[in-house]
């Protein structure tokens, strides 16, 4: 259904949405998803990952989300369809502004001044309502900040998160550098192999006509303090304390991890998810009990590139963002 739904749309679509992203305070972002029947006060936040721009294989990735989420049956209290808004990453076409007491914040692993510009960001685009948050690889670590920032303001009563391979699952002082280049080296091997395997046509020809990721390697090393900040943050290991942040807000949270992923390894991944429910259960709950809001799925036979098995990816990103 979803290649069906990109094939209809064709490459060159994505790539002239992709050129004609815009531009708020130093954040690229584009708004994506439900032209004819559009909600023009609500949305699902995709923010960006690491060392990616708002290009064509993002722009078709929230497009097949956006329709997913559609025929999930989630609409906003008017009865319209969910966009997505989709947002780069601050170490690539977007400059945060950070200064040097918010970039000592996210070296620590606290990522509040970035959820927070993406707060800026919907309020500017005239959204009253964000329905959920789709975090992936780097971007997870926005989904807690975000929806402790958006509480009782920006977020809707039935807000709801997917934290799609957490890189910062496995608790160490500082994951060093050259390790988690080794580890995206190793699952960046695979990389076309996964591709190959989703069958995606638009995709698969975005990646062909290498118009998807044109600037990947710059990317990658554009804005060093930002993405120096990043690196650091996300090797605290924190994803326990944002699953237990998120349990006490009650959101609907799901997290995802693949079977092979080297990046975000599903032992770390299933340890913080169970350290998470411990802490709710002794220090939160009289009762001991679980928290209801939080679950954990393992996608068998796929890595990091998990998001860009775009079909596989829109279902079951969009089935934990609806129930």
């Amino acid at each position: 259904a979803v290649n069906e739904h990109l094939s209809r749309k064709g490459a060159q679509h994505f790539i002239d949405a992709a050129e004609q992203a815009q531009n708020h305070r130093g954040i690229e972002y584009a708004l994506v998803g439900a032209e004819d029947d559009r909600s023009v006060n609500s949305a699902i936040l995709m923010p960006g990952t690491f060392a990616n721009g708002v290009w064509p294989h993002l722009v078709a990735r929230a497009e097949a989300l956006s329709f997913q989420v559609a025929n999930a049956g989630l609409r906003d209290q008017d009865g319209m369809l969910m966009p997505v808004l989709l947002t780069a990453s601050p170490s690539m076409n977007s400059r945060f502004g950070l200064d040097k007491s918010e970039l000592s914040l996210i070296r620590q692993g606290n990522f509040e001044p970035v959820a927070q510009r993406h707060i800026d960001l919907a309020r500017f685009s005239g959204l009253e309502l964000i329905y959920g948050i789709t975090g992936t690889s780097q971007a997870s670590v926005l989904a807690a900040p975000f929806a402790v920032r958006a509480a009782g303001d920006l977020a809707s009563d039935r807000f709801s998160a997917v934290i799609v391979e957490p890189p910062h699952a496995k608790v160490q002082k500082v994951l060093p550098r050259i390790r988690q280049g080794l580890n995206f080296g190793r699952e960046g091997s695979k990389f076309k192999e996964q591709l190959n395997s989703e069958g995606v046509d638009v995709i698969d020809e975005l990646f062909t006509t290498k118009h998807a990721a044109k600037d990947f390697e710059k990317g990658a090393i554009k804005e060093r303090k930002e993405n120096l900040a990043f690196i650091r943050g996300f090797a605290r290991g924190k994803l326990a304390r944002d699953l237990s942040t998120l349990a006490l807000r009650e959101v609907q949270t799901t997290v995802i991890a693949g079977s092979e992923s080297y990046v975000a390894k599903s032992h770390a991944v299933l340890s913080a998810y169970e350290r998470a429910n411990y802490d709710f259960k002794m220090r939160h709950h009289p009762d001991g009990l679980a928290p209801s809001s939080l679950r954990l799925l393992e996608i068998a036979g796929t890595n990091h590139s998990f998001a860009d098995r775009v079909g596989r990816f829109a279902t079951v990103v969009a089935a934990n963002l609806v129930d």
